[in-house]
């Protein structure tokens, strides 16, 4: 322990001498999160959990306008009177309607006499789902006005029975009722669902590959680990050190990007939390593993660097960091998913993009663990101090 707490301590000081490693650590991660994030943005699906404000501009205002309005189905709309809020100087309310349906005056008139008459949906705001969630909550309305005068089957006015009847069915609940909630099942993960942990896959590899690639190359070439070989210190104690100190920076950098992403974008994890957590750390062991492995590869630092950073940037690419797997071909996700990204981004979007539970990445961290503890062993096998 006193051996990985010395080199944590040493790594620690080649950071902060590294102010580039900063930079690429943390600021150029939230930059990426926040560009491709935006440019990606994916559909909001809150619409399907909220109630959407419909205006209705009624300048009819007779029983048969009044009961289009009264139509809607108050569970999925909110139907906002635009002449009695504009009365009462609140054009706000809680949430601006995204269209208002115009009932011209005459309506009534128009259908009793059998005359063709038009209803506007007219544009106020919001995205296509909104849009289109108004226009059928209108369509709804409609069949249900007409189903209800088609049994009262008024003629040229109302009556006293035919009003009751109509209005009887037009408040009459609906013998079938539908509920939809958002689940999280986004088809193709958009926005900072993939932006988020994305760029956490990424720079995580590149910081993380890097500096463990780096950093060992240096002291092989440089004669620290022969100085090191001549102490009492096992190969296996150094290299399990040097893996929990390197180790204990990337969990750092895990840490912060996650929690930054929250406070800055409003990252959210909606499935398990822990499955959330054991993904991030198993991949970040991995990580240093492959670092330690590649460290033990190379002649010179400039060979370690190059390798890692063009494999880095490689591995997420393919991986599916830089774009969803299911955009691609089959083959291609079956090819992807013989690197550590892909799997890691797989256990991530489980419990974010899809809502899952913890059993949702017991395989992704299956294959990420025996990665991990397969360039270790590697690591520790290929290892020489010079």
């Amino acid at each position: 322990m006193n051996a990985a707490l010395a080199i944590l301590r040493l790594d620690l000081r080649h950071v902060a001498r590294d102010r580039s490693s900063i930079l690429w650590m943390l600021a150029m991660p939230f930059a990426f999160m926040a560009f491709f994030g935006n440019v990606f943005r994916a559909p909001d699906p809150e619409p399907r959990n909220r109630r959407i404000a419909i205006g209705v501009d009624d300048s009819d205002r007779t029983e048969l306008s009044r009961a289009l309005a009264a139509s809607f189905d108050t569970t999925r709309y909110r139907i906002v009177d635009v002449a009695a809020e504009v009365a009462a100087g609140d054009t706000t309310g809680d949430e601006a309607p995204v269209r208002t349906l115009v009932i011209p005056e005459g309506l009534e008139r128009a259908v009793f006499a059998g005359e063709p008459v038009d209803v506007t949906l007219r544009r106020d705001g919001g995205d296509s789902e909104y849009l289109l969630a108004a226009q059928a909550g209108v369509v709804r309305a409609l069949v249900r006005v007409h189903g209800a005068l088609a049994v009262a089957a008024p003629e040229s006015a109302w009556t006293d029975a035919t009003l009751a009847t109509f209005r009887e069915r037009v408040e009459r609940p609906p013998p079938i009722l539908v509920s939809s909630t958002w689940a999280g099942q986004a088809r193709v993960p958009g926005g900072y669902g993939q932006s988020v942990p994305g760029n956490l896959v990424t720079f995580l590899l590149m910081s993380t590959v890097i500096q463990s690639a780096t950093l060992l190359t240096a002291e092989r070439t440089g004669g620290t680990l022969r100085r090191i070989a001549s102490q009492p210190v096992a190969r296996s104690t150094y290299f399990l050190g040097t893996f929990l100190a390197r180790l204990t920076l990337a969990l750092v950098q895990f840490v912060l990007l996650v929690a930054g992403a929250h406070a800055l974008f409003g990252f959210r994890i909606m499935g398990s939390l822990l499955g959330f957590a054991a993904v991030g750390v198993t991949f970040c062991g991995t990580c240093v593993a492959l670092g330690l492995w590649l460290g033990t590869r190379f002649e010179t630092v400039k060979q370690a660097a190059m390798t890692a950073w063009i494999g880095a940037l490689l591995m997420a690419a393919i991986g599916g960091a830089w774009w969803p797997l299911k955009l691609v071909p089959r083959w291609m996700r079956t090819f992807a998913h013989a690197f550590p990204t892909a799997w890691a981004m797989d256990g991530f979007h489980a419990v974010t993009s899809y809502a899952g539970g913890f059993d949702a990445v017991l395989a992704p961290l299956a294959v990420l663990l025996a990665v991990t503890l397969g360039f270790f062993t590697l690591s520790v096998r290929a290892f020489r101090p010079e």
